[in-house]
């Protein structure tokens, strides 16, 4: 068990109860799917045990509290599913500042904090913005967000980072 690299219990709304502190000794998963699974709590700290951890969704359940700054020991997390539950505070700024993190979805939340600025200039830099309006609809838009896309560019390098990585498709 301890070489498993793919987990997905998703649909097992029967499950219910908190993420266990067992799923810490899986230091080769790569792949966590625990989506509709009825699950209670907090997103435990020791989830930045899963250092190898590419892939992270635990959507539309019953968690609440605030994000553990630990997902930034997870230094290979690409994509983070978190919509759908009751998480709240602020995102903490060590998610912001992971390297391979290219995806993150964190609607349906009461979270603050979505878009630091720094975080927003280098995704757009690197073409990595991954809006989509089914994961962002326009009524959750951050008010400040075209404010801030303008501030980050000339009107020119803008209208040639939006050709070449539309936000929204």
């Amino acid at each position: 068990m301890k070489n498993l690299k793919v987990l997905n219990l998703s649909g097992n709304f029967d499950i219910g109860g908190t993420i266990p502190p067992e799923l810490c000794i899986l230091k080769n998963l790569e792949f966590l799917k625990f989506n509709n699974m009825g699950l209670t709590g907090q997103i435990p700290e020791y989830i930045g045990y899963l250092t190898n951890l590419k892939y992270f969704a635990i959507e539309d359940n019953h968690l609440t509290g605030k994000l553990p700054g630990e997902f930034s020991r997870c230094l290979c997390l690409e994509e983070l599913r978190l919509c759908n539950n009751s998480l709240e505070g602020t995102i903490p700024d060590e998610i912001f500042k992971m390297s391979h993190l290219k995806h993150l979805f964190v609607t349906g939340n009461p979270l603050g904090h979505l878009y630091d600025k720094a975080y927003c200039e280098r995704r757009i830099h690197q073409n990595f913005m991954a809006f989509k309006r089914k994961e962002l609809e326009y009524k959750n838009l951050p008010t400040g967000i075209y404010k801030m896309l303008t501030q980050l560019f000339e009107p020119h390098e803008l209208k040639k980072a939006m050709q070449a990585q539309p936000l929204f498709r």
